[in-house]
């Protein structure tokens, strides 16, 4: 292992050491013939060093796992999926995507979801629940959205999608012309600094309302009803837009 790895093993992994060298070497042997060598293996050891204490059994089904959810072996992407394996617990991998059909996933969707961002199976059902509804019940966004920017499910509610959305039900209400780069799932994306600056501070007439909306003041509690047909065209530009997006993998 490289010295920078050794110092992460030594910071996250002090169990490792109760280990013996002959545990050690044989885990290294083992994800030698899973396909990790030099860079790759330091690298793995020093994210996961629980894979050192584990059973061969063990290392085996997580790797097993990972691969099944259609990841590569030696990638990043792969890492991290074991990292979630390995945080959730195999036997737990299956529930989670019984959870995600029930909620009207796909089984393609499912797994696209999970290679595209692994690290939702460390996310409580309560959380991914609660983002689903207001994403599809409040933003209107269908499920082929959320596949397409699964970072979605991780962001705060509270903290960050609801008052964004109040911002952009606002913008559309002004008729501020902007609609083409109103999309919902990017502009969560973004940091404040730059929401702030391209959707709130952009529109100087408009700004200290859009500032107090966006921070849950009077002007923010504020119900915006969805029925002129107008909106119905404002929110097609808007998944039109989301739609030839390249950051999918958000």
């Amino acid at each position: 292992m490289n010295e920078k790895d050794i110092a992460k093993l030594v910071q996250t992994g002090a169990r490792a050491f109760n280990a013996s060298e002959g545990r050690i070497k044989s885990v290294i042997s083992l994800l030698q013939k899973l396909g990790y060598e030099g860079e790759a293996l330091s690298d793995l050891l020093a994210r996961q060093p629980s894979l050192i204490v584990m059973s061969e059994e063990k290392v085996m089904e997580s790797f097993k796992q990972v691969e099944d959810i259609g990841l590569k072996k030696g990638s990043k992407l792969f890492a991290i999926g074991l990292r979630s394996i390995l945080a959730m617990g195999t036997e737990n991998l299956g529930r989670k995507q019984q959870f995600l059909s029930s909620l009207g996933f796909s089984e393609k969707q499912i797994s696209e979801l999970l290679r595209k961002r692994t690290l939702i199976l460390e996310l409580s059902e309560e959380k991914i629940k609660r983002n689903l509804d207001f994403l599809v019940k409040t933003a209107g966004l269908p499920l082929t959205d959320l596949v397409k920017y699964p970072g979605l499910f991780a962001y705060s509610l509270e903290k960050r999608m609801i008052p964004r959305y109040r911002v952009l039900e606002a913008l559309k209400s002004m008729q501020v012309q902007m609609l083409k780069r109103l999309c919902f799932p990017i502009i969560v994306t973004l940091t404040e600094k730059r929401f702030l600056e391209e959707y709130i501070n952009s529109n100087a007439e408009s700004s200290s309302v859009l500032h107090d909306i966006y921070n849950g003041g009077k002007d923010g509690k504020l119900i915006i009803v969805k029925e002129t047909s107008s909106e119905s065209v404002s929110m097609k530009m808007i998944h039109e837009s989301c739609g030839s997006s390249s950051a999918a993998s958000i």
